[in-house]
């Protein structure tokens, strides 16, 4: 079930509150309020995606992916050289705005292929 509020989705966050330090946890609360103001809400598998990333289990490439598919990924970044850990030209404040950024075409893009 999708949620429909920044509530449900935290309800889901608080399920890795375990797993996660505390400022991992705050980024990953971070980008759900972010995107809930604009009516975007996470489902368990973003969610799940996000806290892979935070822990290290999965690369940037590898969440793309996951989220794009693979042909649509290697458009997206393979053609214009431009791989998402060299976006943010290894500072990792500044990947995180690009993600901040790029995260709700991507959301938008992965709830169309469903």
């Amino acid at each position: 079930m999708t949620p429909t509020s920044r509530v449900e989705c935290i309800m889901i966050l608080d399920e890795y509150r375990d797993k996660l330090t505390p400022e991992q946890y705050r980024g990953i609360e971070y980008s759900i309020g972010h995107h809930a103001i604009d009516g975007m809400f996470f489902d368990r598998i973003e969610i799940d995606r996000m806290v892979r990333l935070e822990l290290g289990e999965i690369t940037e490439k590898q969440y793309y992916i996951e989220v794009l598919g693979e042909e649509q990924y290697k458009k997206t970044f393979e053609i214009n050289n431009q791989e998402p850990e060299r976006m943010g030209g290894g500072n990792p404040l500044l990947l995180r705005i690009v993600m901040a950024v790029l995260t709700p075409v991507f959301w938008i893009m992965d709830k169309l292929k469903k």
